[in-house]
């Protein structure tokens, strides 16, 4: 026993920075529970977005979401519960990592998605778009017979 006997037992405190650490390196590797709990709010982010078809992820889009389309929708009010502001809050981290599946263009935003770099378009113009052009789809543009089918 550490510093204790068999009939006395004795607390041993151990510094936060040496029990998350590797095992390899000295510590007890046990993973800190602020990046834990970001890994599982960034999977809640992920399964609301991709799992349509369940009964909760339904229920969050229907009170949260809203029929919005993009990562860039998803958005806090004062009122939304802690869980949702954590699900935002670490929708960056899937923003950093997903990609626009941009199909038959139909569903894609030609001037205002992000689907051909990590910026908007409109943002990347050097002239101003005229609003009548920032609804227009990625299909719009496409001109038949060019490009890859």
């Amino acid at each position: 026993m550490w510093g204790g006997t068999a009939n006395i037992r004795k607390i041993h405190l151990a510094h936060w920075n040496t029990v998350t650490k590797l095992r390899e390196l000295g510590g007890l590797g046990i993973r800190g529970m602020r990046q834990l709990n970001s890994v599982h709010l960034t999977k809640l982010g992920w399964r609301v977005i991709n799992e349509t078809d369940s009964l909760w992820a339904r229920v969050l889009r229907a009170k949260y979401y809203k029929g919005r389309c993009s990562l860039e929708d998803f958005s806090v009010k004062p009122t939304d519960s802690h869980m949702w502001r954590g699900i935002v809050e670490h929708m960056v981290i899937l923003r950093k990592g997903l990609g626009v599946a941009v199909g038959d263009g139909r569903n894609t935003h030609f001037w205002t998605h992000k689907w051909a770099g990590a910026i908007a378009l409109v943002d990347l113009s050097s002239r101003q778009i005229p609003s009548s052009d920032l609804a227009q789809l990625v299909c719009d543009y496409w001109e038949e017979g060019r490009g890859r089918t």
